[in-house]
């Protein structure tokens, strides 16, 4: 794996992170309803499960 797509990934997972956190913020002062957050949610878990079938589960041994 290159290490332009591990700092893509990196990005990506970060802002997702940033996303969820923000999500369940604006959930707990009622901002959004819990359709909106679970929405963010499977959307945020669909992106890390493709990472994780690009590059394969982190407890995963990739190396011989």
């Amino acid at each position: 794996m290159d290490t332009a797509s591990i700092k893509k990934d990196t990005i990506t997972l970060e802002t997702i992170m940033e996303s969820d956190q923000q999500a369940i913020k604006d959930f707990r002062i009622r901002k959004i309803n819990t359709f909106e957050l679970t929405e963010i949610n499977k959307k945020n878990v669909a992106i890390v499960k493709k990472i994780i079938t690009k590059i394969g589960f982190p407890t995963i041994n990739l190396t011989s």
